[in-house]
């Protein structure tokens, strides 16, 4: 999921911190890496939803976003315009962004997600449950997305010690997945 940082910092938002642009520059470069050691998998990217006002700014956050993927550009797509990201989280193995609200509603709703503020020391999540789906170092990116993509989400949120953190009682999928 894109943060939007980069788009906040050219509409010169308040408070946008350069520390997030870059680890967010830091996640697309590093999923370039990973894809193109991993050709199996393939990646979604979800833009926020400040990057998707109009064609025009979606097209160009999108391109944006491509010239970091150089390297694995068969494996990536991008969310339609109109698309409503909640309704995707059943299709999405395991979510990351740099901090994203649909980060923490996915984990709420017990979903694969994992957190990338690389090369942010301190982590924003130090000192919480969070910082354990924390990829903090580009050196821990391959290894910590490769264990997440291979565990059940049951597996994940029970290494992790994420128990307390979701809500069982949420149902996207119909009744057709249990917690």
């Amino acid at each position: 999921f894109s943060s939007g940082f980069s788009k906040r910092l050219r509409d010169h938002h308040c408070l946008v911190d350069d520390r997030y642009v870059k680890a967010e520059v830091d996640l697309i470069v590093a999923l370039n890496l990973f894809l193109k050691e991993h050709r199996q998998y393939n990646l979604k990217i979800y833009l926020h939803p400040i990057e998707k006002k109009n064609e025009t700014e979606f097209n160009f956050c999108k391109n944006e976003c491509s010239t970091f993927l150089i390297d694995c550009k068969d494996q990536v797509s991008f969310g339609a315009i109109s698309e409503n990201t909640i309704n995707t989280f059943l299709t999405i193995d395991t979510a990351i962004s740099t901090s994203s609200t649909l980060n923490f509603e996915r984990l709420f709703c017990g979903y694969k997600t994992l957190f990338a503020p690389i090369g942010m020391d301190p982590s924003p999540f130090e000192g919480t449950v969070i910082k354990n789906i924390c990829i903090n170092r580009e050196l821990d990116f391959n290894s910590k997305l490769l264990e997440s993509l291979q565990l059940s989400e049951e597996e994940f949120i029970s290494k992790n010690q994420l128990e307390g953190f979701y809500y069982s009682g949420v149902n996207l999928d119909n009744g057709t997945k249990t917690k």
